[in-house]
């Protein structure tokens, strides 16, 4: 059971959404770096990042996933729906396209249905926070910003830039500040 949770959280990881985007006519392009990063302030660059998709309610979006493991390599088909920042479902798509398996998140407990068992199994939370099941840091609320297109940011995080590798003139770093 364990596995199959630890699965399924990893679906949502890999798993990019692009369906919450703007039309391609109404995206701007990406504006080369100045040679020099002090002409730029790193709080307007975070407040840009921050303005991406914020007016989005709800979403959906369907892709293809791979996980690697050392038993090799699985694919399959993934749709998702969100709503704002409280509600998540998951379908992990089976061969012909029916859902083979469920995880859903509602704002106070996570929910995950194996369709082909006839199993289903709740967990109550607090916060959505998913360290246990993966771990590393990350929240619902981090999945459903990058599902929906926008940037999970660090909260009292302070931006600065330093310089990046060859061929990238300027990293953007968020330090978290205390």
């Amino acid at each position: 059971m364990k596995q199959l949770l630890t699965t399924c959280c990893a679906i949502l990881f890999l798993v990019f959404g692009c369906a919450g985007l703007k039309d391609p006519g109404t995206i701007k392009p990406i504006q080369p770096a100045p040679e020099s990063a002090t002409t730029i302030d790193p709080g307007s660059v975070v407040a840009n990042l921050q303005q991406t998709n914020s007016g989005l309610t709800s979403f959906q979006g369907i892709g293809k996933i791979k996980i690697w493991n050392p038993d090799g390599l699985q694919s399959t088909r993934v749709a998702w729906a969100g709503y704002k920042t409280e509600k998540l479902r998951l379908e992990i798509l089976g061969i012909g396209g029916r859902p083979f398996s469920s995880v859903v998140y509602d704002g106070s407990r996570f929910y995950l249905s194996l369709h082909s068992e006839r199993r289903f199994y709740q967990k109550r939370t607090r916060k959505a926070d998913l360290s246990r099941l993966v771990s590393m840091p990350i929240t619902v609320y981090d999945i459903l910003s990058i599902l929906a297109g926008r940037v999970p940011l660090l909260k009292n995080a302070t931006p600065t830039f330093e310089k990046g590798p060859s061929g990238n003139p300027y990293v953007l770093l968020l330090k978290k500040g205390w």
